[in-house]
């Protein structure tokens, strides 16, 4: 099948190996074989899933990428390499324009200390993203939670 058929058949099959990539690095033995083969894999998927990727498997890279940097400090220190300048941009400029960025935002979170530490751009990027998304989420949440009384001064 071609076309739209064949596009989501790959993304369908793509989150299934992201799943099971998540779960079976969840053993030693399976990290270690991981790390050793995974060739330009993590590179690949930062580059080209992570930036421009679908939602659904943009937040699943996210999660593969997450579960890496937080199991061992070779591949985070590996993963934190792969967040070039541009890549760093582009996904700190992201979290101001996405509904849902839970899973970016854990990502980045783990990183972002390192990621922003030498770089003033980075710093004041964060605080514009941050405060765009903040203000893309509805308020309407307030009132169901009985805080009529609470205005905004």
């Amino acid at each position: 099948s071609s076309g739209i058929n064949a596009e989501y058949g790959n993304r369908d099959t793509k989150l299934y190996c992201l799943n099971l990539l998540i779960d079976f690095t969840k053993s030693e033995t399976m990290l270690s074989a991981f790390v050793n083969c995974q060739g330009t894999l993590l590179s690949d998927l930062t580059q080209n899933d992570l930036v421009d990727g679908t939602p659904c498997i943009r937040d699943k890279v996210c999660e593969l990428l997450l579960h890496l940097a937080t199991k061992d400090r070779d591949l985070y220190t590996r993963i934190l390499g792969l967040f070039t300048t541009d890549i760093t941009r582009c996904l700190i400029d992201q979290l101001g324009n996405h509904g849902n960025n839970t899973a970016l935002l854990g990502l980045l979170h783990v990183l972002l200390p390192d990621l922003c530490e030498n770089s003033q751009d980075n710093r004041d990027r964060l605080i514009r993203s941050l405060t765009a998304n903040l203000e893309n989420i509805p308020l309407h949440w307030r009132s169901k939670q009985g805080y009529n009384s609470v205005t905004l001064s």
